[in-house]
């Protein structure tokens, strides 16, 4: 495992996170209180649907893990209403990304590979340090990069492909 640094913002853990079977890391997940969607876009990073990740909807998303390019899952607030997702997700990635409040609570973003980045804030709220520990994600066991070494598999740049998408 591999944590990304830096100053200011969010970091980022690099690792393997959902393995062969990804239902028990799904499932604690949910014992966080957000809300989750997920998304596959296509190879050309064109958009996609977002799909409100839930016990219900748990098969197709280990279904889509298993043969999408891209998989990109985030983590928000609850809302009162699911509307749509893609029309807020760039804002609140920006947000996000400065360190400043967002609904947005952690980004994993995965690409062709069995490799994920998680990011979450640098000083991460409860409900996210509690998840990081059921996954076995600990900063002071990881390796330590900086985070300027992920140029275009940092937040920054898949916030600014939400960016181009929602003015696309």
């Amino acid at each position: 495992m591999v944590c990304y640094l830096r100053e200011n913002g969010p970091i980022a853990y690099e690792l393997s996170l959902f393995g062969d079977d990804p239902r028990e890391r799904v499932e604690a997940m949910f014992e966080t209180g957000l809300a989750w969607y997920w998304s596959a876009p296509d190879r050309e990073q064109r958009s996609a649907e977002w799909i409100e990740l839930t016990r219900w909807s748990m098969a197709a998303f280990v279904g889509a893990r298993a043969s999408a390019a891209t998989l990109v899952i985030v983590g928000t607030q609850p809302r009162d209403s699911l509307g749509d997702i893609a029309a807020d997700l760039a804002a609140w990635g920006r947000q996000f990304a400065t360190d400043h409040p967002s609904p947005l609570q952690i980004v994993i973003h995965g690409s062709g590979d069995t490799v994920e980045h998680v990011f979450v804030a640098q000083q991460a709220p409860e409900h996210i340090r509690v998840l990081l520990q059921a996954w076995a994600i600990d900063r002071a066991r990881a390796d330590r990069r900086a985070y300027a070494r992920l140029r275009e598999q940092s937040l920054e740049a898949l916030v600014d492909q939400w960016r181009k998408t929602d003015e696309g």
